[in-house]
């Protein structure tokens, strides 16, 4: 288990980043070049999202990284992930609009995506979308549910990456059929 990072078909699409519940860590040894200079390293993750230019990423903890700080490490050339994982559709806007104005990007007339990422908790996505066990269903990409609406909302910004965290394998899976399609109709 631990993180896997995917790069979806299209350059267009985002990219989705999940992790099991047993926490473990990717990691690499990392050998700068001296204590201060950072630009001679270069990370798996970064070879997938170009954006990030310091090897840096800000989990999407809920409660705790909201847009502010994801804007505020993603100025800094890391990645700044919103812990969206307990918001509403509302709360999550309202976030994302505070990451924006920070970054001084328009997600709803902008092409270009928005250099943070959004962090759900597979677990939650799973109970607000009124389900014990996920199983896959065509009728689940177009059922108007919470679990969808803040989805939705998350798509329609446009960001760089998704994160689905603390779900069991099926709840992750589940989660990217539904999540892939979505994007590609959104955007």
């Amino acid at each position: 288990r631990g993180f896997k990072l995917q790069r979806l078909n299209s350059h267009k699409t985002i990219d989705i980043i999940y992790r099991s519940f047993s926490v473990s860590h990717y990691h690499r040894k990392l050998q700068p070049k001296n204590e201060t200079n950072w630009s001679g390293i270069k990370t798996r993750l970064q070879e997938i999202v170009q954006e990030v230019k310091t090897p840096i990423v800000l989990g999407p903890m809920a409660g705790a990284a909201g847009g502010t700080l994801a804007a505020k490490v993603s100025q800094a050339g890391g990645l700044g992930f919103i812990g969206a994982g307990l918001y509403s559709a509302a709360t999550l806007q309202s976030e994302l609009n505070k990451a924006c104005s920070i970054l001084n990007h328009s997600s709803s007339t902008s092409s270009e995506r928005i250099p943070i990422g959004i962090g759900f908790l597979a677990w939650n996505l799973t109970k607000i979308h009124g389900l014990e066990v996920p199983s896959f269903f065509e009728r689940d990409k177009i059922a108007s549910t919470p679990a969808i609406e803040v989805i939705d909302t998350a798509l329609l910004a446009k960001p760089t990456a998704i994160w689905l965290s603390f779900g069991n394998e099926k709840e992750m899976s589940y989660w990217s059929k539904i999540i892939r399609p979505r994007e590609q109709i959104l955007n």
